[in-house]
């Protein structure tokens, strides 16, 4: 009923969805001077007090730091 163009079109739009979804999961580090010592990172409260703490494991695509 529909041609081989039609189904390709829908598959890479389906991708380009998923991509968009994905893109937009990405979380926010933490990162504070005067923060104190045994941060994790994930909210003011508990920023890493050193960038290098934050970038010790790589961040992920589209987290910001």
């Amino acid at each position: 009923m529909f041609g081989r163009q039609w189904y390709v079109s829908l598959c890479g739009g389906m991708v380009y969805v998923l991509l968009m979804v994905s893109v937009g999961s990405g979380k926010v580090i933490y990162v504070d001077a005067g923060a104190g010592l045994g941060g994790d990172g994930t909210s003011w409260p508990t920023a890493y007090k050193y960038l290098q703490d934050a970038l010790y494991e790589p961040p992920a695509y589209g987290d910001e730091i």
